[in-house]
Formats: C-alpha cells, structure tokens, sequence
C-alpha cells in the first residue's frame, strides 16, 4: 500500500515538473515550440540523452531549412581549457512521446536495406534506352513491386542524362516537356529518400549533382536528399565513409551548404569505429570546407591519424601538412607525430616530398629537436645532391627560426658554389641571407665569397632592390665589405629603381637598411669613402 503511494506521488511529482517546464518554455519561445528531445551520438556519448532547449549548454534557434522532425541548433562545448559554439542537429518530438521509449527503440536500431534479388536485372532495361520518352515507358510497364529506391537512382541517373545529352534541340522544344520532366525528377528523388539504406541514399545524391540541369530544380533534390541525411546524422545511422562522401557531394553544390557540412562533425566524432587511410586523407581533404566545426573534426581527424600512422606513406604525410597549411589552428600533438614518422622514415622519403614538408612546416612555425634532428641526416645523406628549390626550402627554415645548424648551411653553401652560375636570385638572396642574419662564416668562404662576387657582378641589376640591400647588409654582418658595389647601390639610378618597384612599406624598409650599410661601412672600412647618404 506504501509503496503504491509512493508511486502515485512521483507519478504525480513528474507531471507538475512536466507541466511547469511546458509553461516555462511557452511563457520564453514565441514560436510555439514543443519539448525536444537530443537525439544524437555525440551527446548521448557526453551524458546528456535529453536536454530541454532552454538549458544553460544549448542555445537553440529556430532554422527554416530544416524539416519538421530536425532542427538545426547551437551547442556550447567544453574540451579541457577549450569552450567552442558549435552547430547542433536536434530530433524534434512531440510532447506526448518523451516519456516513451519508442523514439529511443527507433534510434538505436539502424535501419537495413532488404535484400533484392531482382534489382540488377530490373535497372538493365534503362541501358536500352535512348529518350526521356523511352524513360517513361519503361517506369509505367515496370511491375510496381520493383519500382524501389535503388531502381529510381538507375531511373533518375538515365533520364538526366537524356535530358541534357543533347545540345542540337531548340530551347523551345526542350521547354516543352520541362515541367513533365521536373515533376518526374521530384517523384524520383521522393522514391529514392524512402530507401533504408544509406548507399542508395548517396547514389542518389550523387546522381543529382553529377548532372547539370535546372539550378533551382537541382536545388530542391539536393535539399530532399540533405533532409534525410541529416536525418540519420541525427540517428547514428550513417558511417563515417558515408558522410565524407555525402560532404564531398556536397562541396560541388555552391557556398550554400557550407553550413550543411558544417552540421556533419556530430557523425564523424561520434563513431568510435576506425576508419582506413583512405577516408582519413578524405576527411583532411575535407577540413577547409568546415568553419565552425573545423577544430572538433581536426581532432577527431588527428585522433585517427594517430592510429594509422605506421600505414602513411610519404606523400600522404606532404598532403596532410599541405591541408593543414590552410587552416586557422593545428594541434601541436598532431604536428609532433608528423614529424616523428618524418625522422622515422626519412630514408624512403623522396627528395620532392621531403622538401615540400619543409616548406609546410615553416609556414605552421613549427620547430622541434625532432624535426631539426631529421634535416640535418638529411642534408649529410643528399645535401651534395639537393636541388634549388631544397636549398632556399632549407635556407628560409633556418632563417625563420634562427637556427644557426653549421651542417645545414654548409651543405647549402657547397650547393650554392656548385650552382652558383645557374641559380635563381631568389635562392641567391635566400642563402646569403642566411648566413648572414645567423651571424656564421661558410666553412668554404673563399670559394663562396667568391661566387657570391661573379653573382652581383653579373646579374646586379637583375636583382630586386630590397634583395640586394639585404645581401650586402648580410656580407657587412660576416665582416665582408663590398666596397665594389658601393658606387652602384647609391647611384640615383638605384635610388630612382627603387622608389619605383618597391611599395611604400617596403621603400623605409630598404631605405633603413641603407642607413646601416652606409653608417657601418663609414666607421668599420678605412677604404670605404663615405658616406654618401646625408643624415636625417
């Protein structure tokens, strides 16, 4: 009898807490909303199965892309000291269904396709035909029991391809049949959205944006196909391959479904299932076209990496550090296992790939003992062997991070006094410069200086004006005085030269470093008949 009590009273407790959040959220939201319940991985995964939207963790705005069943969100999400906003999708249900379990039991069971025996022999009548007319035949003498969804992608795929094959027909022939043909498109897509598989969901897609036909048509079944796929986003029921593949679609439809893809993180961090390397280099491939999603899902990517480490060859790693180029924020802990598989298996690395991470790496700004391990058993094993593109690669990294490495610039100066002849100014400047804001003497200095000299002489007024500024400034810094270029670099036809190629920012640059050589030449060069600059 007690306990019988009790339960009438939390049964009773339940409804005025049910009742009191009802008009809470009534007297708050304008728009009428109903409970609703978070129907996703992600947060099923974080403790929260459900969530009233007026929770102090998700903000949640009313979007009028999406459907009746799934609205798009906002979700505030802590990771360590890290606090991001992030778009949400939310599985919306009626207030009569929260303290049921059928929504539950729909979620958690993914839905599979029936097996079809008579799928690929029904879809071979579509390769006879030869016109949209032909088309239409072929969908009204089919049994209705074999028009399923697989059969309208084969349908779908046959009639675009009829449809805008052609170029010999007149406009107004082919607006004619255009509504006929749009409403039978629609009717298509509508069949293929029905599908419980999720491939013949993407084959649908894909058939859709592989043919260009009517924007705002195109429009409306690239939208039916996104309803359901951010339909089983919502549910769990899409593996990771199939989103990356649904994204990429996606990518070729315009700016407008940025944000679409932008909703895709909750499928990819959710599934704890490995993925191959193939859909992990997809998935980098893929991380520029996410905004405000970008870092979970460069985690969830890093994460992956990680594991598949071992199995990257070289040019994976080379496009990896490329994509990462291109984003706002990479993780240290991801750049560190790059590195160590680049010092791991730096001697099957390609001299092109080994060179293109460098260059990666100096635009990330990132150094360790690792990496500068790895450069410097690189140039003792190939430095004589290293083409122009490796010695400026590896003298803009030392020159970035002022890495005074006597191994590293010395096999750069052989190179330099080998090439010297048939190098571009740009290597030049970039190897003298080195040497010369890194304060070190070649070990073979007679033999460079002497390069460097034939250089200037021959091709002085080939070179930028800032470039050969910062040269000479750079011989001054090594205590090599070039008085021989003095006359030229303070001749107004450089002056004149210079005020017309450089810009006004990089002019008082130049104009400084002028100042310098021609003050430092005047007080450290008794032969040095200066200075020719007057003073400010």
């Amino acid at each position: 009898m007690f306990q019988t009590l009790k339960i009438r009273q939390s049964v009773r407790w339940l409804r005025t807490v049910f009742r009191r959040e009802m008009r809470f959220l009534r007297r708050n939201f304008s728009n009428s909303w109903t409970p609703t319940t978070i129907n996703s991985p992600v947060l099923r995964h974080a403790g929260l199965k459900r969530m009233w939207s007026a929770g102090l963790l998700i903000r949640c705005m009313s979007s009028k892309e999406a459907d009746q069943n799934v609205t798009r969100s906002t979700m505030i999400m802590q990771d360590g000291i890290s606090i991001e906003e992030l778009p949400v999708l939310i599985k919306r249900i009626s207030a009569g269904a929260l303290l049921s379990d059928e929504i539950q039991a729909e979620t958690e069971s993914p839905p599979t396709s029936p097996p079809s025996n008579n799928s690929n022999g029904a879809t071979a009548v579509f390769d006879q035909c030869s016109t949209v007319k032909d088309v239409y035949l072929t969908l009204q003498n089919t049994d209705p029991r074999l028009l399923t969804p697989a059969f309208g992608v084969k349908a779908l795929d046959k009639l675009l391809a009829l449809k805008y094959r052609s170029n010999s027909e007149t406009r107004s022939k082919r607006s004619q049949g255009q509504n006929h043909v749009s409403v039978v498109v629609t009717e298509l897509c509508n069949l293929i959205t029905t599908s419980r598989s999720s491939e013949v969901i993407i084959d649908g897609l894909r058939t859709v944006v592989k043919h260009s036909h009517n924007p705002s048509g195109k429009a409306d079944c690239v939208d039916a196909f996104v309803q359901v796929i951010l339909h089983r986003i919502c549910d769990g029921t899409l593996t990771v391959p199939e989103i990356l593949e649904a994204a990429v679609l996606l990518t070729g439809c315009g700016n407008q479904y940025m944000t679409t893809i932008d909703h895709f993180w909750q499928g990819i961090t959710a599934l704890t299932t490995d993925i191959d390397k193939e859909h992990i280099l997809k998935l980098y491939s893929l991380l520029p076209h996410f905004k405000s999603s970008q870092r979970v899902v460069l985690r969830a990517a890093a994460r992956h990496t990680s594991k598949h480490l071992t199995a990257m060859k070289s040019e994976d790693v080379s496009y990896i550090l490329g994509v990462l180029m291109r984003l706002s924020w990479v993780p240290q802990s991801l750049l560190q296992s790059l590195t160590r598989w680049i010092n791991l298996n730096l001697h099957v690395v390609p001299n092109r790939d080994f060179g293109s991470m460098i260059k990666c790496l100096r635009h990330l700004k990132y150094y360790d003992p690792i990496i500068a391990k790895a450069i410097e058993r690189y140039t003792r094993v190939h430095g004589a062997s290293a083409n122009e593109d490796m010695v400026y690669m590896l003298s803009d990294y030392c020159t970035y991070f002022r890495w005074r490495t006597e191994a590293v610039l010395n096999s750069v100066s052989d190179v330099f006094i080998k090439n010297h002849k048939d190098m571009a100014l740009l290597n030049v400047w970039a190897v003298v410069n080195a040497f010369g804001l890194l304060n070190l003497v070649p070990k073979n200095q007679m033999d460079f200086f002497g390069s460097l000299e034939w250089v200037i002489r021959e091709k002085f007024h080939q070179f930028r004006p800032d470039h050969m500024v910062d040269i000479l400034v750079s011989c001054l810094y090594l205590q090599r005085y070039p008085l021989n270029f003095v006359k030229n670099i303070f001749s107004p036809l450089f002056l004149d030269r210079m005020n017309d190629v450089l810009q006004e920012h990089e002019l008082q640059k130049c104009n400084r470093k002028l100042k310098l050589l021609d003050s430092a030449l005047s007080l450290e060069c008794k032969q040095y008949h200066g200075p020719y600059l007057p003073r400010d």
